[in-house]
């Protein structure tokens, strides 16, 4: 009749070694986790911490260029041909932004809510 022997026979010594090892990386996992799931709740109570607030609506037909550069895909360039097409006459309308050069309709419709006429 045939034994069956183990593969792998560790020593005493050996086992200790294998139970201390999978004791660390158990520790780190937990360790890890608390320093995920803090950084988390920090992040929401940043987040949620702050009031809610609308956009400010701008008056295109007054507003100065850094009025106009804080608006949405308003750059330092686009806003100055907003000015210069400003000096020639106020905006009355949505569609007098699109003749601004670079402001089609996606763009147009992007500012809209966010932009006065009066």
């Amino acid at each position: 009749m045939v034994k069956w022997l183990p593969m792998f026979v560790f020593t005493r010594q050996e086992k200790r070694v294998l139970w201390f090892i999978a004791g660390v990386i158990f520790c780190g996992a937990v360790l890890r986790y608390f320093q995920v799931t803090a950084k988390l709740e920090a992040a929401s109570q940043a987040v949620f911490s702050q009031p809610l607030s609308l956009p400010a609506v701008i008056n295109i037909n007054n507003a100065t260029f850094e009025d106009l550069q804080s608006l949405p895909g308003i750059g330092p360039e686009m806003a100055n041909r907003i000015l210069d097409f400003r000096e020639q006459g106020k905006f009355s309308c949505p569609d007098d932004l699109k003749k601004v050069k670079g402001i089609g309709d996606k763009k147009a419709k992007l500012l809209e809510p966010r932009i006065t006429f009066k």
